[in-house]
């Protein structure tokens, strides 16, 4: 049988399959290993992190911050925020509630602003008169 008789086209040799990529080698697992201990210098006992609570005036500062519409809300939403801010920075991290303290403080503040406003104006009534 001739060359042009072949239907394949390549004498006597058969097809070659399509190259494929190499297999990925497997990799081995990795090891879990225990978190390693080191000893501390100068035999200094290690730091325990004490969790932060959050400062009980800063909370009732935001609270009376939103609640701001009757005037003594307003004034002491201020207070409060600037008396827990005061014990928040003294407590060394111990106390959380920084944020709360200062958006109460601001909140009373609007407070205390929109309420010297309204009663300078005088332009606001609470109740519909329908006559």
């Amino acid at each position: 049988m001739s060359e042009d008789q072949n239907p394949l086209g390549h004498g006597d040799q058969p097809p070659q399959p399509p190259e494929q990529p190499p297999p990925v080698p497997a990799q081995p697992p990795v090891p879990q290993q225990p978190p390693q201990q080191y000893a501390h210098p100068y035999g200094q006992q290690p730091v325990q992190m004490q969790q932060q609570k959050t400062n009980g005036m800063a909370i009732a500062s935001l609270v009376l911050g939103i609640l701001f519409i009757c005037g003594i809300c307003a004034i002491l939403a201020l207070v409060f925020g600037l008396v827990s801010l005061n014990q928040i920075n003294k407590s060394q991290g111990t106390q959380s509630g920084r944020g709360m303290a200062i958006a109460g403080i601001v909140l009373g503040s609007i407070g205390i602003v929109l309420g010297i406003i309204v009663a300078a104006t005088g332009n606001v009534h609470f109740s519909s008169h329908t006559s």
